[in-house]
């Protein structure tokens, strides 16, 4: 008969302390190389290259905007289903 014991993995609570730990070492390497140790290649280029625009500019009730950029589509974000009536600016109209 073979007994096992009921704690088969680590309870979690060193963890954190093991996670902390291992951020140091990387900060520590990243000082020593002059550069970021685990910074994956696609997201440096992607924040080091131009900006991006978003291709759509949100509304929303509690922060409605007035207009938005040229170029830009409106995204109506909704809480719940709606029905959203649009209408042409008046020529002139600001």
């Amino acid at each position: 008969m073979t007994l096992e014991s009921p704690f088969k993995g680590p309870s979690g609570s060193a963890m954190p302390l093991v996670w902390a730990h291992a951020k140091y070492v990387k900060l520590l390497r990243s000082l020593a190389d002059g550069v970021v140790f685990d910074m994956p290649p696609l997201a440096a280029r992607r924040y080091r290259q131009g900006k991006h625009q978003a291709r759509c500019w949100p509304w929303r009730e509690d922060c409605p905007v007035a207009e938005i950029p040229a170029g830009r589509a409106l995204r109506l974000d909704f809480a719940e289903p709606a029905i959203a009536l649009y209408t042409a600016p008046r020529a002139g109209a600001r």
